[in-house]
């Protein structure tokens, strides 16, 4: 297991046990407020005019709001374990230092799931292209691609007798075609920013950090920029990095886009406390 799949687990960790706490709390919640509701007798209105009117429906307030807080808790353990559930599961992230193997190794296996479905249509076509229910044409296809007559009949399930169609078609090939072109166009990119060199610039009074080594685009403020500028940052994706003191996100040419748009598009950009630079 590599740093990053470290910090995944750690992060899975993290969230189950967040999860498994806010539960705790929501069922501590619901008993609370079950407890409030059981002084109330079942079925017993308010009684308005009465001088206990006011306390009584502050009191009910109270339950409700005990009620709509365990409820809240609760959704927020579901949340935390589904992202704990999918932590890990993306996919193969940049940040992995084994990215390019894993990449490649993906590679391999659609090459070869793509390879034996051309043997398929190739075996197809020298078997004299076998309509779906014959047998005797379908054995001969799993003998030439070394699969028992059960397997061959399979790939022919979907097929029409009628159609003549071949047992994978054309847009299946192409779209594995496809796929292995964007991957070995993210190899060349990862590969590229693995030899890359740090790079630093300023735009205006903010210092531009490129980090290959830690695949992060980072934006040094002189100060804590104000709330709209936050939120414009965080809608371009960058995220508050506190082990840094700076805000940042994935390096790639979307986050140079973005840091170009947030920085220069507007020039609206704040401190607090300050004017606009």
């Amino acid at each position: 297991m590599n740093a990053y799949e470290e910090k995944q687990a750690r992060r899975k960790e993290h969230l189950e046990s967040r999860a498994a706490k806010l539960e705790s709390e929501a069922q501590q919640k619901w008993r609370q407020g079950e407890e409030m509701a059981s002084v109330i007798p079942f079925g017993q209105p308010i009684l308005v005019g009465h001088h206990s009117e006011g306390r009584d429906r502050s009191y009910r307030k109270r339950i409700a709001r005990t009620f709509d807080n365990a409820l809240e808790l609760h959704k927020a353990a579901e949340a935390a374990g589904q992202r704990a559930a999918s932590a890990g599961t993306g996919g193969i992230s940049s940040d992995d230092p084994d990215a390019i193997d894993k990449i490649a190794a993906r590679i391999a296996e659609i090459e070869e799931e793509r390879d034996r479905m051309k043997a398929i249509n190739a075996a197809w076509r020298k078997a004299g292209r076998p309509a779906t229910d014959d047998d005797d044409g379908w054995a001969k296809v799993a003998d030439a691609i070394g699969k028992t007559s059960a397997d061959a009949a399979r790939i022919s399930m979907t097929r029409q007798p009628w159609s003549g169609a071949q047992p994978v078609e054309n847009y299946e090939l192409s779209l594995r075609s496809a796929n292995i072109r964007r991957l070995r166009a993210r190899v060349a990119t990862l590969d590229r920013q693995a030899k890359a060199e740090p790079v630093e610039r300023m735009i205006g009074d903010v210092r531009v950090e490129e980090d290959p080594d830690d695949n992060r685009l980072r934006l040094y403020f002189p100060g804590k920029p104000d709330a709209e500028t936050r939120a414009t940052l965080k809608a371009a994706g960058f995220r508050w990095a506190p082990s840094v003191g700076a805000w940042q996100r994935q390096l790639n040419n979307a986050a140079r886009y973005a840091a170009e748009r947030v920085l220069r598009g507007s020039r609206s950009w704040s401190l607090q406390g300050s004017s606009a630079v």
